[in-house]
């Protein structure tokens, strides 16, 4: 057992030095919305959507929005216009590999496009426990009124 203390003691400090090391390095304020050169889909790192300006109109039609690369899969968002107001919000993508994705995006992406239609914006607030179906669905959303 004695012989195992200072390997465990090596290890600890280099995990420690490793970790500090890194620290300075890391921001969290990494890059938002890359396109993927190959794919043109966007993935999405951390920063929040910018809403469409106050006083602009969207255009009558569908405006489909970029698919956003979250950890658990693709979301992509298109809008429906008519009359200068959004009608409808459909869900074009969105991750479905994993039992446990779909049963919270079961639950959030209904919020997320009952807030759209009733805030005419792409500000909407994300849904607790849908952190990356809330920030793909945004990325995607802003896209859309920006087409």
């Amino acid at each position: 057992m004695k012989r195992f203390y200072p390997l465990f003691v090596a290890v600890i400090l280099a995990g420690g030095i490793a970790l500090y090391v890194m620290s300075g390095k890391v921001s969290s304020s990494a890059a938002a919305l890359k396109p993927n050169s190959t794919t043109g889909e966007s993935s999405f790192a951390g920063s929040t959507p910018t809403p469409v300006a106050a006083g602009s109109t969207l255009s009558d039609g569908t405006h489909t929005g970029k698919a956003v690369l979250t950890d658990y899969g693709n979301v992509q968002v298109e809008i429906v216009v008519s009359g200068g107001t959004i009608t409808a919000v459909n869900v074009l993508q969105q991750p479905n590999s994993e039992g446990r994705s779909m049963q919270i995006n079961a639950a959030a992406i209904p919020q997320l496009k009952s807030e759209v239609l009733a805030a005419q914006s792409s500000k909407v607030n994300a849904i607790s426990g849908a952190s990356f179906t809330s920030e793909g669905f945004m990325a995607s959303l802003s896209s859309a009124f920006a087409s």
